[in-house]
């Protein structure tokens, strides 16, 4: 009974969270850690670049794995993150 009646109201709250969020209400938190629209402009961007300016990523490509490892890496680089290295590994099993 006890872990029932905690189910519903963390239910209700997550419902009430959502109304408002959707209702263009002031946001629970002000200063919130991830910006959703911002971050949605990031991933199709990336998805672009990876899907579009790339393209097919497979073994018969080589150039194609090469420019989406240097993406990959320029993308960490620019957020601070210097200590990356590749695995290599052998893709005929």
């Amino acid at each position: 009974m006890k872990y029932s009646s905690v189910l519903f109201l963390l239910i209700l709250f997550l419902l009430l969270c959502l109304e408002a969020y959707h209702a263009g209400a002031e946001p629970v938190r002000k200063n919130p850690m991830i910006d959703i629209p911002r971050t949605i402009e990031r991933l199709k961007a990336h998805l672009h670049e990876l899907t579009v300016v790339i393209g097919e990523r497979s073994v018969r490509l080589p150039e194609n794995l090469e420019k989406t490892a240097g993406y990959i890496q320029s993308f960490y680089k620019d957020i601070g993150l210097t200590a990356l290295h590749n695995e290599p590994y052998d893709y005929r099993g």
